[in-house]
């Protein structure tokens, strides 16, 4: 059963201020609600200023072990013959929804479920876009589009996007033999369907490194961070912001003993922090 975390839905600040003070007080109440309602609920969140802060009520409570409240709602088991495991980390998007790898007897694909009757399989390995990468993480956009890295039939990599509608966007291709960037991965979305990934480069026949975030939607490429301008090795995979009016990507860059980490906002890149000018020894692994 799915269940939502209720405080109160506030109109200013101070009754944010008053609720939380409440909820050091007081049990937090849960209550059933069926699905299209706490979808409806969560895209209507941004429009008021919402007193709906779990985490923080739950961390304010007199007594955390008797306080904290869980729900665990199954998305897939292996009760269907044809999977036998679950591979890589699964991804969620903002509505609960769930995309996952598995395989077995069947081959290697990728599902979205959000533990209702039965998770749809989305692609398989063998399909258009030739073999599936489980190594590389899944990303799921709250309208349920899905990111995925695959190893094209024409022998190179590529970043895929699976439209919730059905449909597929090829948004990046690369191969081997390619001058600069020769293999693609790790990929993360937005909620307007646009990808940031991991480019690596060929620095000689048969070494490649990841040099490079880049950034798709569907249409050209484009370079928004390299590891050697930054005055690292390489660079870490990325984090997109789902939601907002910038197109904002977060990520990590390292070498031997030194790493930090940025945010690119447009054509603007913000240091968050950086080894080389602070008490931290490392920020990125």
């Amino acid at each position: 059963m799915n269940h939502l975390t209720v405080l109160q839905v506030a109109s200013t600040r101070a009754t944010v201020v008053e609720n939380m003070r409440h909820a050091h007080r007081r049990r937090i109440l849960t209550m059933p609600l069926p699905r299209h309602f706490r979808r409806f609920i969560q895209m209507n969140m941004n429009s008021a200023l919402i007193g709906m802060v779990v985490m923080a009520a739950c961390l304010a409570c007199s007594k955390p072990a008797q306080g904290l409240l869980f729900s665990y709602t199954e998305i897939a088991n292996n009760t269907p013959a044809s999977i036998d495991r679950f591979s890589s980390a699964p991804a969620i998007n903002g509505f609960g929804d769930v995309a996952f790898y598995a395989d077995g007897s069947a081959p290697l694909s990728i599902y979205v479920g959000d533990g209702g009757l039965s998770a749809t399989p989305i692609a398989s390995s063998g399909g258009a876009f030739g073999l599936l990468s489980e190594q590389s993480e899944l990303s799921i956009s709250d309208a349920g589009d899905v990111v995925f890295s695959t190893e094209t039939g024409t022998g190179g990599t590529g970043i895929v996007r699976y439209d919730a509608v059905g449909s597929f966007t090829e948004i990046a291709e690369v191969h081997s033999n390619d001058d600069l960037v020769n293999a693609v991965t790790h990929p993360s979305i937005n909620n307007f369907g646009a990808a940031a990934f991991v480019g690596f480069e060929r620095t000689s026949p048969s070494v490649s490194e990841s040099h490079f975030i880049m950034l798709g939607a569907g249409g050209p490429t484009s370079f928004s961070a390299v590891a050697s301008g930054l005055g690292f090795d390489f660079v870490l995979p990325p984090s997109m912001r789902r939601s907002g009016p910038a197109l904002e990507v977060a990520f990590a860059a390292r070498s031997s003993s030194e790493s930090a980490v940025y945010k690119v906002s447009g054509l603007n890149l913000t240091t968050i922090i950086d080894t080389r000018n602070s008490d931290f020894d490392r920020v990125a692994s």
